[in-house]
């Protein structure tokens, strides 16, 4: 499934290699625009168990 794909590649910043490979200026803020929504949802759990 594509969100758990997703969920697999960008759980944490995407990395430099997979940076650097990006084709566009577009592609890569697509890839961080996905990892950025990963990161809210952890944050979000953190938060709901009083981590923050």
């Amino acid at each position: 499934m594509l969100f758990d794909t997703c969920k697999r590649l960008f759980d944490h910043l995407p990395s430099e290699a997979m940076m650097s490979q990006a084709r566009t200026r577009e592609e890569a803020s697509f890839y961080m625009a996905v990892a950025d929504f990963f990161l809210q949802q952890r944050q979000a759990e953190l938060i709901a168990q009083g981590v923050y």
